[in-house]
């Protein structure tokens, strides 16, 4: 799969992984809410170290409605 060789080379903005850990230290839950399905989505969350910080995440195939509808957001 050509997705998966890359995996390595995305890159997140500088400083994010601090900020999820400055979260975490502050006791606030973190949570993603994706339109992308969990097969392409997880893997780059896993690989980039982001997995870890997050008390939940909701995918795709978790919800119904799509953003911007507000379901999504409700049901995190």
């Amino acid at each position: 799969c050509e997705f998966q060789r890359y995996l390595c080379e995305l890159e997140i903005r500088s400083g994010i992984n601090e900020l999820f850990e400055l979260i975490r230290s502050l006791n606030i839950p973190q949570a993603i809410i994706t339109n992308a399905r969990k097969n392409s989505a997880q893997p780059v969350l896993d690989v980039k170290g982001i997995t870890p910080f997050m008390q939940f995440i909701l995918f795709k195939e978790d919800y119904e409605e799509r953003k911007p509808h507000p379901a999504p957001y409700l049901q995190g």
